[in-house]
This record gives C-alpha cells, sequence and structure tokens, in this order.
C-alpha cells in the first residue's frame, strides 16, 4: 500500500536521522580504537593507563556516549 506523501516525508527523515545515528556510531567507533590504542602503546605498558590523568573520565565518556547511541538505535528499530 503506497504512503502519503506526509506519511513518506516522515519516513524520509526518520531513515535520515537512523544513517546520521549509525555514522555517528561508526565515528564513536574509531575514537574508541584510537583510544584503546593509546592505552596499549608501549609507555602505557610500564603501569597501568588509567592512572593517568583523564583516563577514567575519558573512559566514561566514551561508555557513556556508547550507550546513549545504543539506546537511540534501539528505539529507531522497535
Amino acid at each position: 500500500m503506497p504512503m502519503s506523501k506526509e506519511l513518506e516525508h516522515v519516513h524520509n527523515q526518520l531513515c535520515d536521522v537512523e544513517k546520521e545515528l549509525r555514522h555517528l556510531q561508526n565515528k564513536l567507533h574509531h575514537i574508541d580504537e584510537r583510544y584503546k590504542e593509546g592505552c596499549v602503546t608501549e609507555s602505557h605498558m610500564k603501569g597501568d593507563p588509567y592512572e593517568e590523568d583523564g583516563q577514567a573520565a575519558v573512559a566514561e565518556e566514551l561508555e557513556k556516549c556508547h550507550q546513549k547511541i545504543y539506546s537511540m538505535l534501539n528505539t529507531l528499530e522497535k
């Protein structure tokens, strides 16, 4: 059954939002990878990388971002 023009517009907007969320998820994944690489470098192998100033805060921020994007994507898929 074809959609009305108004519903088609809303549908297209939702598709755009989902595309943007996927882009943000991908971007966050790359940030996460670079962060993890930084924590595992040879200079960090000497001690606990989370003892460096700001590391715990950055880890928390990454986790919050992951949770928000996960929650938004879950809402869109329902």
